[in-house]
C-alpha cells in the first residue's frame, strides 16, 4: 500500500500487507473483509488506522507489528479481525469505538495516555482473562467490556465514571459476584487496604516499581528504642478475586523477574494459594504466554518450596481450552508437567469427554465449528491416547512464548 492508499489491494485472498512509510493515515475501509489477511507490517511514519481499516477479516490477522509513531486507532479499526496479541505503547493518543472488538486478546494493557475508554472498546473480546487500566482513566463508556466472559484480573479506578453494560455477560465474574452492580461494587475497592497488590496491578505504568514494592512490604513500627521493620502481612492477603500479588503479576502484560523474585522470597505462601476460581499464579503464566524464564523460576520455586505439592493438571487444561487459548500454550503446560512432574495425575478421560460436549463451548461458540475446534480436539486426543508427552515435536528448553 502506497501514499494516498492508491495501492490498496483489491484481491479478497491477499494473505500479506505492507503499508509504505510513506503512508501517514490508512484509508477508511481500506483491507475490509480480507479474510485470508495474516499478516500485516506497518512501518515507522504512520500516524492513524482509519475507520474500518481492518474489519472483519474473520480473526485471520495473525502478525501485526504496532510502529512507535502510531496515534490513533478510529472506530472499528480492528474489529472482528485480531488472532494475536498486540501491544499499544504509550503514545497512542486516541482508540476510537469498538476498534478491538471481538478480537482474540488472553491480557491486554490499555495505553497510559488513554484517559477515557469509548463504547464497545474491547466488546466481546472473549478469550481476555486479564485487562490492565491505568489510575488516568476517567471514564469507560458503554458496552466496553461487554461479553468479555473469561476476564478475571481487572480493577476499576475508583473515581472513573461508568456507562451501561459495561460487565454484562461476564461470566466468570458474575460467578462470583452475581450482579453487575455487585461486580463494579467490588472491584472499585479491590485494593482497599491492599498496597502492595496495587503497585503489582499498576507497575506497568510506573518506573521504580521494585522498590516502591519492597518499601511497601517493610512497614515501621516503633518497639522501645528504636525503629523495627516488619514484613507488611497484607502481601500474603487475597483480595476479592481471590488473587495474591503473585496471581497478579502472572497475569500481567509486563514481567519482571526481580520482582517475582522478591514476592516469592516474602511471601512464599502465594505459590500455592488459589484465587476464587481455583487457580494458582502458575495457571496465569501459562494462560498469558509469560517468558519461559518466569515459568522456569515458578517451576523451580515450587520443587524447591514446596516439592510434594500436588497440581490440579486436569482443571488448568480444561480452563485454557475452555477459552481456546493457543494450542502452543497448552503444550507448554503439558511439557512442565511431563519434564518436571511425571507422576502428577491428569485425566484424559474426563477432558475428551468435557471437549467433546457442544454445550461446554458457550465462551468459544464461534469457533465450535471451524479449524480451531478440530485442531484442539485433534491435540487433545493425540496427547491423551500416549498419555506422554514426549511424543510431542517440542522441549521446553527451546519453546518459545510467542504464539
Amino acid at each position: 500500500m502506497g501514499a494516498g492508499g492508491d495501492a490498496v489491494p483489491q484481491d479478497e485472498d491477499v494473505v500479506r500487507a505492507r503499508v509504505d512509510p510513506s503512508v501517514t493515515s490508512i484509508p477508511t475501509n481500506a483491507f475490509w473483509g480480507r479474510k485470508k489477511l495474516a499478516e500485516v507490517e506497518l512501518c515507522e511514519g504512520l500516524v492513524e488506522i482509519g475507520t474500518d481499516s481492518f474489519r472483519w477479516c474473520d480473526r485471520s490477522i495473525t502478525k501485526i507489528n504496532i510502529p512507535n509513531s502510531l496515534r490513533r486507532i478510529n472506530d472499528y479499526a480492528f474489529a472482528g479481525s485480531l488472532r494475536t496479541p498486540i501491544c499499544l505503547h504509550d503514545c497512542i493518543e486516541s482508540i476510537g469505538e469498538f476498534a478491538l472488538a471481538g478480537c482474540i486478546f488472553t491480557n491486554f494493557r490499555v495505553p497510559l495516555f488513554i484517559t477515557v475508554i469509548p463504547d464497545g472498546m474491547l466488546y466481546n473480546c472473549k478469550l481476555m482473562f486479564s485487562l490492565e487500566l491505568s489510575e488516568n482513566i476517567r471514564e469507560i463508556r458503554y458496552a466496553a467490556f461487554q461479553n468479555c466472559s473469561c476476564l478475571r484480573n481487572v480493577a476499576i479506578p475508583p473515581n472513573a465514571i461508568l456507562g451501561d453494560d459495561i460487565f454484562i455477560e461476564m461470566t466468570d465474574l458474575q460467578r462470583l459476584f452475581g450482579s453487575e452492580a455487585r461486580i463494579i461494587r467490588e472491584l472499585r475497592h479491590r485494593f482497599d487496604g491492599l498496597p502492595i497488590h496495587k503497585l503489582v496491578y499498576y507497575q506497568s505504568y510506573y518506573d521504580g516499581v521494585l522498590q516502591k514494592v519492597i518499601d511497601a512490604m517493610n512497614t515501621r513500627s516503633i518497639q522501645s528504642r528504636t525503629l523495627r521493620s516488619k514484613l507488611d502481612p497484607t502481601g500474603n492477603h487475597q483480595d476479592c478475586l481471590g488473587m495474591t500479588p503473585l496471581h497478579i503479576l502472572a497475569c500481567s502484560s509486563v514481567h519482571d523477574l526481580e520482582l517475582y523474585r522478591v514476592i516469592v522470597e516474602k511471601y512464599p505462601t502465594n505459590l500455592i494459594t488459589e484465587d476464587r476460581w481455583g487457580a494458582l499464579p502458575l495457571l496465569y503464566a501459562f494462560w498469558g504466554a509469560a517468558p519461559n524464564e518466569i515459568i522456569h523460576f515458578l517451576v523451580e520455586c515450587y520443587e524447591s518450596l514446596y516439592p510434594g505439592y500436588v497440581f490440579n493438571w486436569t482443571m488448568m487444561v480444561e480452563t485454557m481450552g475452555q477459552c481456546d487459548t493457543p494450542k502452543e500454550r497448552i503444550e507448554i503446560l503439558l511439557c512442565v508437567r511431563e519434564i518436571h512432574f511425571p507422576e502428577q495425575p491428569l485425566d484424559w478421560e474426563y477432558l475428551l469427554n468435557e471437549f467433546a460436549q457442544p454445550s461446554n463451548f458457550h465462551r468459544s461458540d464461534y469457533t465450535f465449528n471451524g479449524a480451531p475446534f478440530r485442531e484442539r480436539m485433534q491435540f487433545l486426543f493425540i496427547c491423551g491416547m500416549s498419555d506422554r508427552v514426549e511424543a510431542l515435536p517440542f522441549k521446553f528448553g527451546v519453546i518459545t512464548s510467542q504464539t
